[in-house]
């Protein structure tokens, strides 16, 4: 690490949710009567806005920070997922790492 203040790239994070979206599809005549509707839910898990984005410090590197820009972490993970609105897994290496919450508190 050459300066741990300095930041090349921040990132907002997705998390997925159990949530399922719903559409309707509406069914018309040729009058433009509706005829009908179908509501269909979604496949693919719904995604959110976790509260913290990751920064990179130097080339692989990174940190947790708030939205407003308040540096959480220092840059010591080799990658940051979020799990939740207010949980990140923060890898060490490419198989230890630790979860996190919002104010960098690990979570046992």
């Amino acid at each position: 690490m050459i300066a741990d203040f300095l930041i090349s790239n921040v990132e907002g994070m997705m998390y997925d949710t159990d949530e399922i979206r719903y559409t309707t599809a509406k069914n018309y005549d040729d009058d433009g009567k509706l005829t009908g509707e179908i509501v269909e839910a979604e496949p693919t898990p719904y995604q959110k806005t976790a509260s913290c984005k990751k920064y990179e410090a130097e080339v692989g590197w990174y940190g947790l920070m708030s939205s407003n820009g308040k540096v959480i972490t220092p840059p010591r993970y080799s990658d940051i997922t979020a799990i939740g609105y207010d949980l990140y897994l923060c890898k060490t290496d490419d198989v230890r790492g630790e979860v996190l919450n919002g104010k960098g508190v690990r979570i046992r």
